[in-house]
């Protein structure tokens, strides 16, 4: 467990070479950033955050997401 809080930067989605991000169990709060959307996840957590607001339609983008 980290304890990481904020927001998550729009500047992820250029990390497009990662395949899982693991970001659960920290305080991150605010919304998720769109640009998730530009990334090639198959795994994506973001469990035990203060994320709000509603999840951007642009992870509809990653083709090989399997875990949300």
């Amino acid at each position: 467990m980290n304890k990481f809080s904020g927001g998550i930067p729009p500047e992820i989605g250029s990390m497009q070479n990662f395949s899982m991000l693991h970001l659960g169990v920290n305080e991150f709060a605010g919304t998720l950033p769109s640009e998730i959307g530009k990334m090639q996840l198959v795994v994506l957590n973001i469990s035990q955050n203060r994320i709000s607001g509603e999840i951007p339609s642009q992870i509809g983008n990653i083709k090989c997401l399997l875990n949300l």
